[in-house]
């Protein structure tokens, strides 16, 4: 793990440094920094973006699922956090089985000892991601999706779930309940609690909010 040695005593100041890492590189270099870095906790981040074994394979991850399992179990073994990012409705899942993909991935991530699990909304605007929405390899995800994975992970109660909130403002002019919707997941996040008025199979119980 590349890092100048001065760094190290103002890391030591934290309560907690998360760095993100590959599974591959989870060994030796890992545990090291674990010690040069105390009393401050280490958390390792790893992209997982979904379970799906093809769609992971797909998006050439360079990884399998049971590398990330394998990767995670050497963490737990070594007293180090992980925590999982992960894709609502990435490419390469139909758009009818990206809801069910996501919680199947959220139950992995936390099966295999994620102490935090991420959801990033898969976005477009990258080029490839476009190239792939042309394809039909990729479907927009709607607000809702996010807002349903992140109830569905509060549900679960096995470790920390955030919703990342970056970019929802593309969904302000198509989604009728925009604002009502970003402070329930705002709050969630910062309590960790359901929100019982969310519905666990899509969106709000009293509004299925239109995609995009």
């Amino acid at each position: 793990m590349a890092l100048r040695e001065e760094a190290i005593p103002h890391l030591r100041r934290y309560e907690k440094v998360v760095v993100e890492s590959h599974p591959a590189f989870v060994g030796e270099a890992i545990w090291r920094f674990r010690d040069a870095i105390q009393p401050a906790k280490l958390q390792v981040a790893i992209g997982l973006e979904t379970a799906h074994p093809q769609a992971l394979l797909e998006l050439n991850k360079g990884f399998s699922v049971d590398e990330f399992a394998a990767a995670a179990g050497e963490l737990f073994a070594h007293g180090v956090e992980l925590r999982s990012f992960l894709l609502v409705r990435p490419p390469f899942v139909a758009s009818e089985q990206g809801l069910n993909w996501v919680k199947r991935s959220i139950d992995f991530s936390f099966e295999a000892g994620a102490s935090v699990v991420s959801l990033i909304l898969t976005r477009l605007g990258n080029g490839a991601m476009d190239a792939l929405a042309k394809s039909e390899a990729f479907s927009v995800p709607t607000m809702a999706e996010l807002e349903t994975s992140l109830a569905y992970g509060l549900k679960l109660k096995r470790g920390i779930v955030l919703a990342d909130l970056w970019g929802l403002d593309r969904f302000q002019s198509s989604v009728p309940q925009y604002e009502e919707s970003l402070k329930r997941m705002a709050s969630m996040n910062l309590t960790q609690r359901l929100d019982e008025s969310v519905s666990l199979n899509h969106g709000r119980r009293s509004d299925n909010s239109p995609a995009p």
